[in-house]
């Protein structure tokens, strides 16, 4: 992992991930293509969730797509101070009137779907470098 690449990364939340091992030739793995996928990373967290929610189903297939796709991509760690950028990020966001909801809160408001049933916001992509 380099976390000192000056190009941009792509920093995936839950409901990318999970597209993807659902729809692995769909429109999220054409995005992944068209930027690399050492452009590509998901966090910790995203991976605990991910496991879990494969665990808790006791999906032997689901599992190993799971793993498949964390083993993948770089999972990045959450260390301090990850707080303190999380929150000057989010401010700098909503000072510029840019929405700063989660893919969750968001497709619970917006009736914008794609032909996979994601909120169109889910598609946009975090350009900032990490």
């Amino acid at each position: 992992m380099n976390l000192d690449s000056p190009s941009p990364r792509y920093l995936l939340d839950t409901n990318i991930p999970s597209d993807l091992v659902r729809y692995p030739q769909g429109g999220i793995a054409t995005r992944i293509a068209s930027v690399g996928e050492t452009a590509i990373c998901t966090s910790i967290i995203v991976a605990a969730e991910l496991r879990f929610g494969a665990a808790k189903r006791n999906a032997p297939k689901l599992t190993r797509q799971v793993e498949t796709l964390l083993n993948a991509i770089d999972i990045l760690p959450l260390d301090l101070p990850t707080d303190h950028i999380y929150a000057q990020i989010r401010l700098t966001l909503e000072r510029n009137g840019q929405p700063t909801l989660t893919a969750d809160d968001t497709s619970e408001r917006s009736g914008s779907r794609n032909n996979k049933g994601l909120p169109q916001q889910a598609l946009v992509w975090c350009t900032t470098t990490i």
